[in-house]
């Protein structure tokens, strides 16, 4: 008994914790993390991390890609959140409308933005987030909200390669909301800041205040970009070298933004050499992410953002962060990841190499809200499982508790039958001898009535209380053998959509026992102390 009671004391513990598989496709790169959170806390299980183009595969390369990531870790969770960033794929636009219902702000978003959208609004899933209602200068009710549009088709071969693999996706997002996991997760203070998404072949500029999306801007600015810049034909001391992309991609990553210009770098190249070609890139986005500030502040009148944040590939970028606190006289760090996430099951030393670009998987399992561009067919079929799975749960606890029962009743029994014949072996206690004789002939009376084609009364009593849920009243509980049928009355507490699901379980239940072989609704009937009903019950013969 302790040690069943210690199960259920662990099963208790563990129903807060949740075990989330994100993927996050990129442009070059897909990142996979698994993670489990609760009770305050977020795990880092695992993680892959490889460079992958997503764009031109097809669902079955990307579902045998993510398989063999999957299976040469095999923690990963069942439930699984999606992350979308590729500008191609994703649009996002700040509106303020009229205030009107949801289901009317979406058709009135998708009216004005129709012509706007670099794919039919037919071919898209879409989704809205507020940020914020207010009353004008005019005293009309607004709203102000983010617009998020995708392509269905891109969001379905993410979904169907997902599926694939043999887990279940719950919700699909993009980074820029994905961030504010990580902003409420960290509690810096900071009212307003700002994040600076540097990808393989795409870059996001994004503000925030009290860790909620308010601005988000795509630039053109990445590391493919920055390498390509780099590609030219320069004259050394060793003679003529030629700088492919390879070759530029190995530079930045080995020397990044070179402060001296004089230092020496690989074949004779000197760091001068290279400054010029990387300066029209690097000012232009200096320019840009001002420019995004200053449009910010006069929409808002909030002032600068107080911090800006790098993260993606980019943010490893050697003198990034000095190079752009030069240029706009603030302070430029990495995007940190919150203290309450534990990397103690991966290797520390790599992940931190690696942190930058899997921040956008590990904020999407701590963000409480944000975006679900799921499809609504799979929204559908999530439902149909979880109402299949809850069935399946219930059922499976009446016949525990049924074969609880059954065990309960059988160690009784054996129980009097021993205590039984130890009395007639000691001939201690005649009276006690007796009651016990009459404990034993009362059971095998119910095995007979069972066999004689009889339900027992006490057997059919048992079976309701076991099974009666809590939020269910029996008023009047009517018996017959001779007919063979028992009448139920009483009140369900709950309403609205729950009282078919309460009945149908405990209809489910009763015709579970070997007691009873059909339930059936008579009537139901909602009133003010909850919804009535009556069932009549077929007995077995």
């Amino acid at each position: 008994m302790s040690s069943f009671m210690d199960w259920l004391k662990f099963l208790k513990l563990k129903q807060g914790y949740k075990r989330i598989t994100c993927v996050d496709f990129g442009g070059s790169f897909i990142k996979v993390a698994c993670l489990q959170t609760g009770d305050g806390t977020c795990k880092l299980l695992a993680y892959v991390l490889k460079e992958f183009d997503t764009a031109s595969s097809t669902t079955e390369g990307l579902s045998a890609f993510l398989k063999q990531a999957l299976e040469s870790n095999g923690v990963f969770g069942k439930q699984a959140y999606l992350s979308i960033s590729d500008p191609e794929g994703i649009f996002i636009k700040k509106l303020s409308l009229p205030h009107m219902p949801k289901d009317e702000l979406l058709k009135a978003v998708k009216w004005q933005l129709k012509a706007e959208l670099p794919f039919a609004v037919e071919e898209s899933v879409s989704d809205l987030q507020v940020i914020r209602e207010y009353t004008d200068n005019e005293g009309a009710r607004k709203i102000e909200i983010f617009c998020v549009f995708a392509r269905k088709d891109t969001v379905n071969k993410y979904v169907s390669a997902v599926i694939a693999c043999g887990l279940e996706p719950q919700r699909v997002s993009s980074s820029v909301f994905n961030y504010c996991g990580i902003l409420e997760a960290l509690s810096t203070g900071a009212q307003t800041s700002a994040i600076f998404d540097i990808g393989h072949t795409y870059s996001y500029i994004s503000i925030y205040q009290n860790n909620k999306l308010n601005f988000v801007r795509s630039l053109n600015f990445s590391t493919s970009k920055l390498s390509a810049s780099l590609c030219a034909s320069l004259v050394t001391e060793k003679g003529r070298v030629e700088i492919g992309f390879d070759k530029a991609g190995q530079l930045m990553r080995q020397h990044g933004i070179p402060v001296d210009e004089a230092a020496k770098l690989d074949d004779g190249i000197r760091a001068g050499q290279l400054i010029p070609l990387m300066r029209p890139l690097l000012e232009t986005a200096a320019k840009e992410i001002e420019r995004s500030f200053d449009y910010f502040n006069s929409e808002t009148g909030s002032g600068n953002p107080e911090v800006l944040y790098l993260t993606g590939g980019g943010a490893n970028l050697k003198n990034l962060d000095t190079y752009l606190a030069g240029q706009l006289e603030m302070g430029i760090e990495k995007l940190p990841l919150p203290a309450l996430l534990d990397i103690r099951n991966v290797d520390a030393e790599r992940f931190f190499l690696d942190a930058s670009q899997l921040s956008s998987a590990i904020g999407l399992s701590l963000s409480t809200s944000g975006i679900n561009l799921l499809p609504p067919e799979i929204r559908g079929r999530k439902i149909e499982l979880i109402q299949k799975s809850s069935l399946r749960i219930g059922a499976v606890a009446a016949g525990a508790m049924l074969a609880f029962s059954w065990f309960v009743i059988n160690f009784q029994i054996r129980d009097y039958k021993k205590r039984l014949e130890i009395a007639r072996l000691h001939l201690q206690n005649v009276e006690e001898v007796k009651a016990l004789k009459q404990a034993v002939d009362a059971r095998d009376d119910f095995i007979g009535s069972i066999h004689n084609g009889k339900v027992p009364s006490g057997g059919l009593l048992k079976l309701i209380g076991s099974v009666v849920p809590a939020n269910i009243i029996l008023n009047e509980f009517d018996f017959d053998q001779s007919s063979h049928s028992m009448h139920l009355n009483g009140v369900v507490l709950v309403g609205g959509d729950s009282v078919e699901k309460v009945l149908t379980d405990f209809m489910k239940a009763l015709e579970d026992s070997k007691f009873i072989l059909e339930a059936n609704l008579v009537s139901s009937k909602e009133g003010r102390g909850g919804n009535s009903f009556e069932i009549e019950c077929l007995l077995a013969k």
